[in-house]
Formats: structure tokens, C-alpha cells, sequence
């Protein structure tokens, strides 16, 4: 196997839980729904969508988050194993580290 995939934390959905920190490439924008696919690895997507990109209402997806191919760091925010279904945040509130996410109200 490939050293970079041997060294991800994110191997498969069943790897991950809910405030994991990831390095994910941008490969997709969808300007109409307001959201853009996050490639983990070969194995691992998900999706960030536009109220999970700052703490303030924002009408429009960033500059910033719209270039194909760029690296951003993000926290795991939903996870459902079963359908392979990802959520991540790149919120300044959600993004500190002793800030806790929760998958569930039940863990919480």
C-alpha cells in the first residue's frame, strides 16, 4: 500500500468519530447548493457545507474554499457510518480544540 494512505488516520469511515482533525483536498464546488466535496483519501469523502464555513451567516461560498485541488484542515462534525455520509466544519468556534463535538445528543 501506498506510504500516504498507510499513514491517514482516516483509512475508512470506520476510523473516524466526530471532532477528528483532517487535512482534506478540495475536489469538488457545488455553487448552487452551497457546498463543496472534500477528498480525505482514495477512500474517505465528505461534504462542507456553507453554514459550517464561519461562524457568520454567509450568502456565498468563499473565494478561498472554491480552488480545486487545495489542501484545507477541517473537524470531523457528522459521521453515519453506515450510508458513508460526512459532515466537516471549518467553524472558528467548533475548530478550537477544547471544544468538544458531539455525534449525538446521547454522548453529549
Amino acid at each position: 500500500m501506498r506510504e500516504d494512505i498507510v499513514a491517514t488516520e482516516a483509512l475508512s469511515y470506520d476510523f473516524l468519530k466526530s471532532g477528528m482533525y483532517l487535512t482534506a483536498t478540495i475536489e469538488e464546488v457545488d455553487p448552487q447548493s452551497k457546498f463543496i466535496v472534500l477528498n480525505v483519501n482514495e477512500f474517505v469523502k465528505g461534504r462542507l457545507y456553507i453554514e459550517h464555513m464561519a461562524d457568520l451567516p454567509l450568502k456565498v461560498l468563499p473565494p478561498k474554499l472554491t480552488k480545486v485541488g487545495k489542501q484545507i484542515k477541517v473537524r470531523v462534525f457528522y459521521i453515519d457510518k453506515k450510508s458513508r455520509y460526512l459532515e466537516f466544519t471549518k467553524k472558528e468556534t467548533l475548530f478550537k480544540e477544547k471544544t468538544p463535538v458531539y455525534q449525538s445528543y446521547k454522548d453529549a
